[in-house]
């Protein structure tokens, strides 16, 4: 019986697991579908020896024994286990209109420098104190200098000597965090730990320890616990050395790549935090009690039997949760749930001894830094507009643009010299699409909100330019967007097509939402219908890209080769970019389409998130 297992059969009990522990579940029907994929994948003898390769003889033994086992379904147990953790280095494009990527390189590295000094702060005094309780434990043997005195930095640095596995990894310094190109993509940086630490395989740990009691005291051992009914509180799971709160999933997922912890994302915490003090941090797992609309909000989800009040004392939450690290309360308990915004939990200034700062990857948080030089993207993502190969003087569409991050990158690489119309179903997302627009200095970008699977007029109208559409267009006095619903056939250069997904290729992903195959399937039906307003809309000779964060094929290699079926006035073309891998064989395209478009599964070697690209040309007329 697994530690989940075990914990479901306590009525009201916390679930609380390890990011180790924990398995990103999928519904029975969609597990069969996405594993039947892989079949002729594996089965293939190269690619089924690299498959047996990543498993040691334990895993593959317990794999075996599980029932209808096959190759296929331990290659998709690894993508889920490498998609509960995020890459191991944040990816950061540099907006090429306001700096070169050197200049952001440096600037950079110098914003890093305060993360740095807390983060090797921090571990100097969790060894002061790991040192300190060691001392305690010896019966004070040990001759100590008070805390503070000279020679105790010293002291401490020659304690975390020699500690190996996740405890040694956990207080390397992070002076080797750096910003590196990429070495594929010109306008990329990767921010993370250089060399070999750089791999999240040994960040990963459970929650801090809970104290046990001092047999002759009755009171708790070093640590100190910070509450007498220790008992009670351990035998919920909960730490006795740290008061603890929990965050919705998408705060939780943030803080996996090195964000902290905003007020909007806390639902429940434990009484009595204070400013300063470290708490442990989990993130929650179910239904309830999370906005899956804007990253954190602390509703309750429609509809969730789970969901539960924000603000709920720790003491009452039975739901099931993650351990994410420990961190340095900004605010009270009671600014947290009051606040409308602000920080509540710096995840990079944890003092406490033998607690895990964080489980995954050591990433700075990098959210709003440099916001007018660069932009956070997924290194496959950021793959997409070099691909479409925008030029200077070109009309270019990104039909699904929200929340705009390819089409600045659109505008970055054509130099603002051109015409990029951004368009997304929702206007609110339009709007914010827009303030990025100004931030980074995209003037070519036009923002409109338009649904474009109905995008194309077609009532025989004389035929306009998009340019002419938008210049003859007003402006809407609700929120300033242009009132333009399509444009003429054959209009548009380039075209960048990135649809609704079931987004299963993100990372971290902690929980997939989908209930069934048929719900999935959807997903498919609906990017059908941006194809064709696409190729309606692209010029002869001109480019189409389409591009997923999914791993379902149905809406990769089998929505491509539904095109090519389809429209046959399109075709593939090579990319020419040494990421990813082929696509998956018998999945409706032939070998020689199928090495043209680039794959990447989370568990590849690239360590990235799951994504898919394929590049159209629109045959010229004869």
């Amino acid at each position: 019986m697994t530690k989940e297992d075990g914990q479901r059969s306590q009525a009201a009990v916390p679930i609380i697991l390890s990011l180790d522990e924990l398995r990103v579940d999928l519904a029975p029907d969609i597990r069969r579908h996405l594993a039947s994929q892989y079949e002729s994948l594996v089965s293939r003898s190269p690619f089924s020896s690299a498959v047996s390769e990543g498993d040691d003889d334990d895993s593959v033994r317990e794999s075996s024994s599980r029932p209808s086992s096959s190759a296929a379904e331990r290659h998709l147990d690894r993508i889920l286990d490498a998609m509960k953790r995020p890459p191991s280095a944040t990816c950061c494009r540099v907006n090429i209109i306001n700096s070169s990527v050197e200049e952001v390189r440096v600037r950079l590295d110098d914003a890093l420098g305060p993360w740095r000094e807390r983060r090797n702060a921090a571990r100097r005094l969790r060894l002061l104190r790991a040192a300190a309780a060691d001392d305690d434990s010896d019966g004070g043997r040990k001759r100590r200098r008070p805390e503070g005195s000279a020679g105790d930095e010293h002291d401490a640095e020659k304690e975390g000597e020699g500690r190996t596995g996740d405890e040694g990894e956990a207080d390397d310094d992070v002076d080797d965090m750096i910003a590196r190109p990429s070495g594929a993509l010109p306008d990329v940086l990767l921010v993370g730990r250089s060399g070999a630490r750089a791999s999240t395989a040994g960040a990963l740990r459970g929650p801090p320890p809970i104290a046990s009691p001092n047999s002759s005291s009755g009171e708790s051992s070093s640590p100190r616990a910070v509450f007498p009914n220790w008992e009670k509180r351990s035998e919920r799971g909960w730490p006795s050395t740290h008061r603890a709160l929990i965050v919705d999933r998408l705060c939780g997922e943030a803080v996996l790549r090195g964000s902290d912890v905003f007020v909007r994302g806390v639902l429940a915490a434990d009484a009595g935090i204070a400013e300063g003090e470290d708490l442990a941090v989990y993130a929650h797992l179910d239904g309830g009690g999370e906005d899956e609309g804007d990253g954190g909000g602390g509703k309750k989800s429609a509809g969730s039997a789970k969901a539960f009040p924000r603000g709920l004392l720790l003491e009452r939450y039975g739901g099931r949760c993650v351990f994410l690290g420990t961190g340095a309360a900004r605010c009270g308990r009671a600014d947290m749930f009051r606040l409308p915004r602000g920080l509540a939990v710096d995840m990079s200034s944890s003092s406490s001894a033998g607690a895990a700062a964080a489980v995954g990857p050591d990433l700075p948080p990098l959210n709003g830094v440099l916001e007018s030089e660069m932009m956070l993207q997924n290194l496959p993502s950021a793959m997409v507009a070099h691909v479409l190969g925008p030029r200077s003087g070109e009309a270019i569409l990104d039909m699904c643009s929200a929340p705009g991050g390819k089409a600045c990158h659109v505008a970055s690489l054509m130099r603002n010299e051109g015409l990029v119309v951004a368009c997304d179903r929702s206007r609110g997302k339009v709007v914010l699409a827009r303030e990025k627009f100004k931030t980074v200095g995209a003037t070519c970008v036009v923002p409109l909100a338009l649904n474009s699977t109905r995008c194309v007029v077609r009532d025989g109208s004389p035929w306009r330019s998009p340019k002419e559409i938008i210049e003859s267009a007003s402006a809407t006095k609700k929120d300033g967007l242009l009132d333009v619903k399509a444009f003429h056939p054959e209009s548009f250069d380039r075209i960048l097509l990135d649809p609704p997904c079931s987004a299963l290729g993100l990372r971290p992903k902690l929980r997939v939402d989908i209930k069934t195959l048929r719900d999935l399937s959807k997903h498919a039906e609906y990017q059908r219908r941006f194809a064709s307003e696409a190729v309606a809309l692209l010029k002869p000779g001109g480019t189409m890209t389409w591009s997923t964060c999914t791993i379902d094929a149905s809406e990769n290699e089998e929505m491509v080769g539904h095109v090519l079926r389809e429209f046959p006035s399109m075709e593939l073309a090579p990319i020419p970019f040494d990421l990813g891998r082929a696509g998956l064989p018998e999945r409706g395209l032939s070998d020689a389409e199928r090495c043209m478009v680039r794959r990447f599964d989370p568990c590849d070697d690239g360590d990235t998130m799951g994504f898919f690209v394929a590049k159209f040309v629109k045959k010229a007329r004869s």
